[in-house]
Parts: structure tokens; sequence; C-alpha cells
């Protein structure tokens, strides 16, 4: 038995993502009234590509049972951050079943 891997989530992992994604918004009570699937993976492709949308993955025997998503903004500059970039947690969603 191997132990939990961590890693950076990459173009490879976004049909996962996408499914972790739709399953943690109905488990937060909101009801499937259109199909995100597309939309969620456009913006997984181009935001994991351009870095601004970073996931890291807990993997388990090849499974992965947790991520956290984090997107990276930019704000007009101002007195207490001259760069503007900020940091919004978006998600984050685990499944253990370690046996």
């Amino acid at each position: 038995m191997e132990g939990i891997l961590f890693r950076k989530a990459d173009i490879a992992d976004i049909p996962r993502l996408v499914e972790l994604r739709l399953q943690q918004l109905q488990e937060e009570g909101a009801g499937p009234t259109i199909d995100l699937s597309t939309v969620l993976t456009g913006y997984f492709e181009k935001n994991i590509q351009n870095g601004s949308f970073i996931s890291w993955l807990a993997v388990y025997e090849g499974n992965i049972i947790a991520t956290s998503g984090m997107t990276i903004i930019q704000r007009p500059p101002y007195y207490g951050n001259l760069t503007g970039f900020q940091e919004h947690h978006k998600f984050m969603q685990y499944k253990i079943e370690m046996g």
C-alpha cells in the first residue's frame, strides 16, 4: 500500500475536476438547472494553462481523494497591495475511502 501523493493538477485532471465541482455544487444545494460540464471544462482549460487557477490534489492508490482550488485575480493596485494580485479560494472537495 502506497501513501497519499500530493500533486498539482494539470490538464489531464480536468474531467475529474469537472465531476468533483458539479458534485460539490449539488452537495451545497444547487440544483442542476443546466449542464455546466462544457463551461467548467473551458474554465479549467483556460485558467490552468495560464496559471490563474491552481489546484492541488491528494491521490491515493491512483484515485483523487481531495482537491483544493485557488484563483489568482488581479485588481487595480492600491496602497495596501501595489501589484493588485489577490487569491480567492475556490473550493475544496474530498472523499476519503482508504481501506
